[in-house]
């Protein structure tokens, strides 16, 4: 039996086969007029060579109605349902393979921005940190003698603000601007 209107793929049940996206594999090219022009011609042909003796010309057929067999119009509509849902099934994986893929990129970004900004902090911190000595080097070196004061002077604020009582020998560095203060040695020129 001759198919008019291109070559058709078709399955067990007789219905055209699609390719995964449901789309038909008949030739796209052909447009529905050219098909039913192509199966009128056909049939007006095969009509004119059944009944030449008749005296009838037929000079034009239409096509009323073209449906599915009732038969199997649910099993068609069923398939599209299931190619689909197949469909579906396929886009929606390919989508949160997708999602997974940028949200993994983003955590590796994330993680290579964070060490990143670890690493600046730190160095930024010890460079800080390293001029911070420098500057104090620097005024320690200029006065070291004040420099020992001011931490007895801080120490003292320590042990001196408590209600503690402390016993000190006359050479502790500690007692030595006490004794200093009172007119002994050279903190009174400070």
């Amino acid at each position: 039996e001759e198919i008019i209107g291109g070559d058709v793929d078709l399955d067990e049940q007789g219905n055209p086969r699609t390719d995964d996206e449901g789309n038909s594999l008949v030739n796209p090219t052909e447009t529905r007029t050219e098909i039913l022009n192509e199966v009128l011609a056909a049939v007006k042909e095969d009509l004119a060579q059944e009944n030449p003796g008749f005296g009838v010309e037929m000079i034009d057929i239409r096509i009323k109605r073209a449906d599915f067999p009732a038969a199997v119009t649910g099993r068609i509509f069923e398939r599209m349902r299931s190619e689909r849902e197949k469909i579906a099934r396929r886009l929606r994986a390919e989508g949160e393979e997708e999602a997974r893929s940028r949200r993994a990129a983003a955590d590796r970004e994330v993680e290579i921005i964070i060490a990143a900004a670890d690493r600046d902090s730190s160095r930024l911190r010890g460079e800080g940190e390293a001029e911070a000595i420098s500057i104090l080097a620097d005024a320690l070196n200029q006065d070291p003698d004040f420099y020992s004061f001011r931490r007895s002077l801080d120490a003292y604020r320590q042990f001196l603000s408590t209600q503690s009582t402390m016993v000190l020998t006359s050479d502790s560095d500690l007692f030595e601007f006490l004794q200093s203060a009172g007119g002994n040695g050279s903190a009174d020129s400070r």
